[in-house]
């Protein structure tokens, strides 16, 4: 696995945050290291370990949607207990995608109905596979539903705004900007302000309000 100190010079270097308050960044980033090395005490810091251990991007990407996640609850005034559990399941919320064949994650095509399905099952065998671990609720819920949409079109089990977890919808936000803006083997990377209006787009999809504070965050004047 990464050290935390390479991931941390990584979020250093990397362009999306050049514009972010460096107090902002700098207490997330503090606060995520504290969960990732904290967490060698808890039952679930196999699976840390082992997304450190599987592919590079999708521990970095792990990461970075952990990092995005705490940005912007702090933001949001999330209190510390919950700050903590939100990162936990920002860390793990692919957590499932152990259980899915490197040959579909990594494939540098387009997916198959079938691939495209079998992938979608992350989600489900995340919990699966995390439910005797002790997990949070929240960090729980950030695993399952960390791919519905608010307008229902999300998956795996189509959940509406009101049966999506509050917190969720941060992460839910993150884990899609993080997803446009790094790239990945099958996509060129887009810029930090064409993935906001992107998301933005999406109408009835995402949190207006905690898309906002993203843009608030990435986006200072």
């Amino acid at each position: 696995m990464a050290s935390y100190e390479k991931v941390k010079q990584q979020i250093r270097e990397d362009e999306r945050y050049k514009l972010t308050d460096d107090q902002v960044l700098n207490q997330a980033s503090v606060l995520l290291a504290n969960i990732v090395f904290e967490s060698k005490r808890k039952p679930w810091y196999m699976y840390v370990t082992a997304l450190g251990n599987h592919i590079d991007w999708l521990y970095t990407h792990s990461i970075d949607v952990a990092l995005l996640s705490l940005m912007m609850a702090m933001e949001s005034g999330v209190s510390q207990e919950l700050l903590w559990d939100l990162g936990v399941g920002g860390i793990l919320h692919d957590v499932g995608k152990l259980l899915i064949p490197k040959k579909i994650i990594q494939k540098r095509t387009d997916l198959s109905d079938i691939e495209k399905e079998i992938l979608q099952q992350h989600c489900e065998l995340g919990v699966e596979c995390t439910v005797d671990s002790a997990f949070p609720i929240l960090s729980q819920d950030i695993i399952a539903q960390h791919h519905e949409r608010l307008d229902g079109s999300g998956y795996p089990n189509q959940l509406q705004e009101g049966q999506i977890n509050e917190y969720v919808k941060i992460v839910m936000i993150a884990d899609a900007f993080d997803t446009i803006t790094a790239g990945r083997p099958y996509r060129k990377t887009v810029g930090v302000e064409e993935a906001l209006a992107y998301l933005e787009d999406q109408e009835g999809a995402f949190s207006r309000k905690y898309l906002e504070i993203l843009k608030n965050i990435l986006v200072r004047a």
